[in-house]
């Protein structure tokens, strides 16, 4: 015998055929004694009917006699069904064993799997991945405010320009705070104040044309029109 059956036993393959002649062996054991449970199971009842004839012949010792038998065959047939038992207890725990075994196989080898895998991305590399996401993350986030930042449009006026609309937010105050929400002033008003106030170019007058645009939409939006 090879070193290696000594030291592990059969290969695989005998393994599986040892398997198989087990559980055949057993289930011929179980074919038998279901047989013989049978015979016993007729030979306990004829041996009643038996007891029967004979107390009917007034034989009391002889029906005794054949009630003791049935009794003898009756204690074999008890024990023949516990034995029939525990055969088939043990074909069920090598079909048992034989799953468990092949599950444990699975899971070793699921295992293995997955240490395999975990060995090429490492907890170092994860960490740099999540990192590196999170970097990006920002990156966007100030790309997104700096495209979202108001100041970008108030590059395209010059100071002039400012001026003109922060003296137009003093009217619109003084008026609010007079009571005259919803009368806006008209824009050759408006133009007037703006021309008391700042000289404006011609550029400037465009800008304000604009602006008297915007006004008197907010004008029609107020008057509910």
């Amino acid at each position: 015998m090879p070193l290696k059956d000594w030291l592990f036993g059969k290969d695989k393959k005998t393994k599986k055929e040892k398997e198989a002649q087990a559980i055949a062996s057993l289930k011929k054991q179980l074919n038998r004694y279901e047989l013989e449970s049978q015979n016993l199971l007729r030979k306990i009842e004829e041996q009643r009917n038996y007891a029967k004839q004979l107390i009917a012949r007034g034989n009391r010792k002889g029906a005794a006699a054949a009630l003791k038998r049935a009794k003898i065959y009756e204690k074999r047939y008890n024990q023949i069904q516990n034995t029939m038992m525990n055969l088939g207890t043990m074909i069920d725990n090598i079909q048992q064993a034989k799953s468990t075994a092949e599950t444990v196989k699975a899971l070793e080898v699921a295992g293995e799997v997955i240490d395999e895998t975990i060995a090429e991305v490492p907890p170092e590399k994860t960490e740099e991945v999540m990192m590196k996401m999170e970097e990006q993350r920002e990156k966007i986030s100030m790309m997104s405010e700096a495209i979202s930042d108001p100041d970008f449009a108030e590059m395209e006026l010059d100071f002039d320009d400012l001026e003109d609309v922060d003296s137009e937010l003093e009217m619109l105050e003084l008026e609010v705070q007079q009571g005259k929400v919803g009368e806006l002033p008209t824009p050759s008003a408006t133009a007037r104040a703006v021309t008391s106030t700042t000289p404006i170019s011609t550029e400037s007058n465009e800008d304000n044309s604009d602006i008297e645009n915007e006004l008197e939409k907010l004008k029609k939006e107020l008057e509910g029109k």
